[in-house]
């Protein structure tokens, strides 16, 4: 195949993909929730790499997935138990969750360039 049609085919599956699940953030009224799960799925970069220590390793892809679909529970948790609003909790969640992956590769990735 060439890289064309490799490149064509990407971007219409990521743009199938994504608008199907933008519409239903922008109903929900979470468009915020875009933005901090792509800031989180960092730090599941960030966690898989320190224990494979390999930046090829499919974990990263598998570590940054998880900690995309843990930002979502968190933030749903803490809607439904302490009663906070969706905004609020993209709020708390998304800045500690990034902060914490900023703090791991300064401590201890300091050379990788992730």
């Amino acid at each position: 195949m060439s890289h064309i049609l490799e490149i064509w085919g990407i971007a219409t599956v990521t743009g199938i993909s994504c608008s199907l699940i933008g519409t239903f953030l922008v109903l929900r009224r979470l468009s915020m929730m875009v933005d901090a799960i792509t800031h989180t799925v960092f730090l599941g970069i960030v966690l898989a790499f320190l224990v494979t220590k390999d930046l090829n390793s499919p974990w990263l892809i598998i570590g940054a997935t998880a900690m995309g679909v843990g930002t979502v529970y968190a933030v749903e948790w803490m809607q439904r138990r302490r009663y906070i609003r969706p905004d609020a909790a993209i709020g708390i969640v998304f800045p500690f969750l990034f902060a914490l992956a900023i703090v791991l590769v300064t401590l201890f990735g300091k050379h990788i360039h992730l």
